[in-house]
């Protein structure tokens, strides 16, 4: 397991890069438009108030950034161990670290059995998984509208789909080659997709005719 872990990460290197290079250089771009607007005048005021926006999309890209390094640091970590899961208490909680970013794109509705939905995995990583797949619908070009998380329980533990409603253009896929011909190369999702692996499952994502994205994982019970 160890093995696989740094093997993943090294794969991972150059789209971690690229994806750190446009919130850096959005800040570099940014500090540049700050510097310059204080040199030009004492007015502190004035100077809060031209540069609001400016200031906020520095505080973006910084949270963009740390949203990398935490991503890729709760799949890396060596101490995540395997233990009996409740799938409900995972999306609970991955619903309450997503809705400040998601609930600007979709309204979410939970489908799921009563009582626990226990399943055997790394409670860090499958929540990261949740977590990616929510903000990779938030990503999506695509007016508001609805989304459903459904939990089922099946033989072999659980499966978990999320089905964003919201009609919009071709999506690229996740890397298994098993639904489109592109690459997805958003950091989120291939994390996404090898913290499936590592629970020895696949994270698919399926368009289907109406418009509608499907993105499914069958989690193993013990």
């Amino acid at each position: 397991m160890e093995k696989h872990r740094l093997a993943v990460i090294g794969s991972l290197a150059g789209k971690i890069a690229h994806h750190m290079n446009n919130p850096l250089t959005l800040i570099r771009a940014n500090v540049s438009e700050l510097t310059r607007a204080m040199g030009e005048t004492s007015d502190v005021e004035r100077l809060r108030e031209e540069q609001a926006e400016v200031l906020e999309e520095i505080q973006a890209g910084v949270q963009d950034l740390l949203r990398y390094v935490e991503a890729v640091g709760t799949f890396a970590q060596t101490d995540g161990e395997f233990e009996t899961l409740d799938l409900n208490d995972l999306v609970d909680t991955a619903l309450a670290v997503a809705f400040s970013k998601v609930r600007y794109a979709v309204d979410i509705s939970v489908e799921r059995p009563n009582g626990t939905v226990p399943i055997w995995g790394c409670a860090q990583q499958l929540l990261e998984l949740i977590v990616s797949v929510l903000l990779h619908i938030d990503a999506r070009p695509s007016e508001f509208g609805s989304c459903t998380i459904n939990i089922h329980r099946i033989d072999s533990g659980a499966l978990l789909r999320i089905a964003d409603r919201r009609p919009s253009g071709p999506i690229a896929h996740v890397p298994d080659g098993s639904h489109h011909d592109q690459f997805d190369p958003e950091l989120g999702l291939v994390l996404a997709h090898h913290v499936a692996l590592a629970h020895d499952t696949r994270l698919r994502v399926t368009e289907l005719d109406d418009g509608v994205v499907v993105y499914e994982v069958a989690l193993h019970g013990r």
